[in-house]
């Protein structure tokens, strides 16, 4: 996989609803390598606290 990496595409996807989650896959080739196991969230205190 190393010696395709420069060929790999990040796809980062956001739920429909409301909720805000979102997940990630890479494909090298046309063909998904890998997938994140869970999806992520960060609540409005995360960015507050971060970037407020």
């Amino acid at each position: 996989m190393r010696d395709g990496l420069d060929r790999a595409v990040p796809l980062v996807t956001m739920t429909a609803d409301a909720t805000g989650t979102w997940t990630w896959q890479l494909a090298l080739n046309d063909h998904c390598v890998a997938v994140a196991a869970r999806t992520y969230q960060r609540t409005a205190d995360y960015v507050e606290g971060r970037f407020g």
